[in-house]
């Protein structure tokens, strides 16, 4: 009997030294998702795909995760085993959907060429070469829920009151999290991206828009930066799934790529590859390792990259026109853009953007008459004459009688004026200030909705405090 005990004492200790392979898959979960080791995982998960073949349910989730911890360290493999495990485990749906999003298709996303404020100005323009506006892409990372991701925004400027857009995406995945699109002629749509679709509010609706995903779909606001983001090589033709809340929802996109064109901008010059999409327009990305953006034709215009900046959120904006002999600053956040019809002399008008393109803003920059005398009585009549042409474009367009300020600045004198207007059926408002030496007029015009006004007044006199020149 003890030499039977003894054999079974024996047995038992080789038995307990060994670990099951529901015991190695909690072991490869702490390491993964508590520990943060995805190198320490991946052999667990292996052994485990080894080991518990009779077991699908952990073979699935081991699979799985593999695939996911694979796809986190930018190995081909996880993508491939992501797609086997859609295609051998259709029964978890969960994990199935999940697998969708981090593995949707066609290609496998690069690394962010983008360093973190990147700011790409976009001139437009007629085929005849006038100047109609601009799109300003910019990049920002941020955190949703404790995940990093990307702030991705679109404004499109067109010399007057323009539009933005953000889409937030997943860092890991760059699935699209929730986007804001807001366009005067177009009106505001929140939407929220979930399992299964996305959830569209839309302003001036009380029911949501509900539109079902099956797997992945980029927002079209996104679809620049997702180009850049792409193994882009001649001869490639994918199927884009993109979801337009502003229109009409998801729909598949053809681009494909014919050839490499050397393309001549503001910003210089750059060996793109020439994207066309079946919808009738045609990007242009650049070869080398930023993959910028640098041509665009569709509806009618043709957009070229003018300028690569970093966006300033902590530091003012600054300006400077060495020809005319001026400079200004905006404050934090807000962009200057200026454009070549603007800026041949001797009248100069510059463009500000805030940060959510609440507004039109423009500073002016005028010569004084030669013999014209500069006093605050003078001054206020001239200004009077200027606004009252103002009744003529801006519907109800009325200054305000007590809002005439008078302003003396760096030996400059002035007025500023707060009038009333309607725009769309909406309330809007205008600051409007002018400061003139004895050869220069400064001139800054901030217009927004009523209820935002006084908001704005800190940023007019941070403009005029910063004006320097003639």
């Amino acid at each position: 009997m003890k030499k039977i005990f003894l054999v079974a004492a024996l047995t038992a200790s080789l038995v307990s030294g060994v670990e099951s392979a529901a015991e190695l898959f909690q072991r490869a979960v702490y390491a993964q998702d508590t520990l943060g080791d995805i190198d320490a995982a991946i052999p667990l998960y292996r052994r485990i795909l080894t080991e518990a073949k009779d077991s699908r349910q952990l073979s699935g989730q081991a699979l799985f995760r593999l695939g996911v911890c694979l796809a986190r360290k930018g190995v081909a493999e996880g993508r491939q085993m992501l797609e086997k495990f859609v295609k051998d485990y259709p029964e978890m749906k969960d994990l199935v959907a999940r697998a969708r999003e981090l593995a949707p298709g066609d290609f496998e996303l690069q690394p962010e060429p983008w360093v973190d404020g990147e700011l790409l100005t976009m001139i437009l323009r007629l085929p005849a070469g006038l100047e109609l506006g601009a799109f300003l892409y910019s990049a920002e990372s941020t955190e949703v829920q404790g995940k990093r991701a990307w702030r991705l925004t679109t404004r499109r400027y067109t010399r007057q009151p323009g539009g933005i857009s953000h889409v937030i995406a997943d860092r890991e995945t760059f699935r699209p999290v929730s986007s804001l699109f807001r366009h005067p002629a177009i009106g505001q749509f929140d939407t929220e991206y979930g399992q299964g679709g996305a959830v569209t509010k839309i302003k001036g609706q009380k029911e949501p828009k509900r539109t079902a995903l099956d797997g992945v779909a980029y927002e079209n606001d996104q679809i620049v930066y997702l180009l850049r983001r792409m193994p882009l090589k001649v001869g490639m033709k994918v199927d884009l799934p993109v979801m337009i809340p502003f229109s009409v929802g998801f729909m598949k996109i053809g681009m494909s790529i014919p050839a490499k064109e050397t393309v001549q901008t503001p910003a210089g010059s750059f060996e793109c590859f020439r994207v066309d999409f079946d919808i009738k327009q045609t990007f242009w990305i650049s070869a080398d390792a930023n993959r910028y953006i640098v041509k665009y034709e569709g509806e009618g215009v043709q957009g070229e990259l003018a300028s690569i900046q970093r966006l300033e959120r902590r530091q003012p904006a600054e300006f400077s026109h060495p020809e005319a002999g001026f400079s200004f600053k905006a404050p934090p956040g807000w962009i200057v853009l200026s454009f070549n019809r603007d800026n041949q002399g001797p009248n100069y008008a510059v463009h500000l953007l805030d940060p959510d393109m609440a507004g039109f803003h423009v500073v002016r920059i005028e010569p004084v008459p030669a013999g014209e005398t500069v006093s605050e009585a003078g001054l206020r009549k001239q200004i009077e004459e200027r606004l009252a042409d103002r009744t003529k474009t801006l519907k109800n367009y009325s200054p305000r009688p007590v809002a005439w300020t008078p302003r003396t600045l760096n030996g400059r004198v002035g007025w500023s004026v707060i009038a009333d207007f309607t725009e769309g059926g909406a309330d809007m408002g205008e600051h409007y200030a002018w400061l003139q030496s004895a050869s220069t007029r400064y001139i800054v015009m901030l217009r927004v909705e009523k209820s935002r006004l006084d908001e704005f007044t800190p940023h007019i006199d941070f403009i005029l405090s910063s004006f320097s020149g003639r």
